[in-house]
């Protein structure tokens, strides 16, 4: 119960919210040979200016969608030098952006003013590492507790554009003497700046 009470409050805006906030107290009535059984949610803990303090849990909402889509601008913000704009999104780059705003967008699973929700974020994850043109997604979050609201930044480090990945094959059998054959497979990622792949083998 105590799962399932987490896991309906993590998707409906609870950020933060901790199956161990869940706890439960049982009150013995032995002349009845009763139990009444009392849920009760503990507080959120806030580290506001290094100082963690209590306070009751919030409905957050997402207030913006940040993208970072190169190393640099992951590890330093103030190497900024190029943003584009689409549909409440903002993809942030160190270089010009060499990716189509849509084709990004259209892999995250939650919008500005939507109430956060953990499988958003889960799906959103599994989503951009199924494009394979980024290594180990990752998201977080910038959390306003007095407004109920969050920045959530979206971190891409890209994969290298081109891979090359030369493979040999030993073969053998009664009928045939042993044999070596090689393969050679090249990926292109991103050529047409939509999140494409194209892979060509010999």
């Amino acid at each position: 119960e105590r799962e399932r009470i987490a896991v309906f409050l993590n998707n409906n805006g609870a950020y933060n919210f901790q199956l161990s906030n869940i706890t439960y107290d049982a009150i013995f009535d032995n002349e009845n040979k009763t139990v009444d059984v009392v849920l009760k949610i503990g507080d959120q803990i806030i580290n506001i200016e290094d100082t963690i303090t209590t306070k009751p849990h919030k409905i957050y909402k997402i207030e913006k969608i940040n993208i970072y889509v190169d190393n640099e601008v992951i590890r330093n913000k103030s190497k900024i030098t190029d943003s584009i704009s689409y549909n409440n999104y903002t993809i942030y780059s160190s270089k010009k952006i060499k990716y189509r705003p849509k084709a990004i967008a259209n892999s995250i699973f939650f919008e500005k003013n939507d109430l956060y929700a953990d499988h958003n974020k889960l799906q959103t994850t599994k989503s951009f590492s199924n494009l394979k043109i980024f290594k180990h997604p990752n998201i977080s979050y910038l959390e306003n507790y007095d407004e109920g609201k969050l920045i959530a930044n979206i971190n891409l480090s890209p994969e290298k554009k081109f891979n090359i990945n030369p493979s040999i094959d030993f073969t053998h059998s009664n009928i045939q003497d042993f044999g070596i054959s090689g393969n050679l497979s090249l990926t292109m990622r991103n050529i047409f700046r939509g999140a494409e792949i194209l892979q060509l083998n010999t």
